[in-house]
């Protein structure tokens, strides 16, 4: 993982007859809690689309493209 450039970056979105599969690339912050932190990016992400689109969404998938550690930020 180290050293890799990230496979994805942000959303990707695809569309059947079945519904809506969005692939979500995140980097999380150091210590946060990351099966607790993907279930709520999933739920949140499902609920806004349903709503604003009306379309179901049969999937949302969660890649954790890695961890910012502290002082990262100012680094860059």
């Amino acid at each position: 993982i180290l050293g890799k450039e990230p496979e994805g970056k942000g959303i990707k979105l695809s569309r059947d007859e079945e519904g809506i599969s969005l692939d979500v690339y995140v980097i999380v912050a150091y210590r946060v809690k990351i099966p607790q932190l993907a279930w709520d990016i999933q739920s949140h992400v499902k609920s806004e689309i349903e709503s604003v689109t009306g379309l179901k969404v049969k999937e949302v998938n969660i890649h954790v493209q890695g961890v910012s550690l502290p002082g990262e930020e100012d680094k860059n």
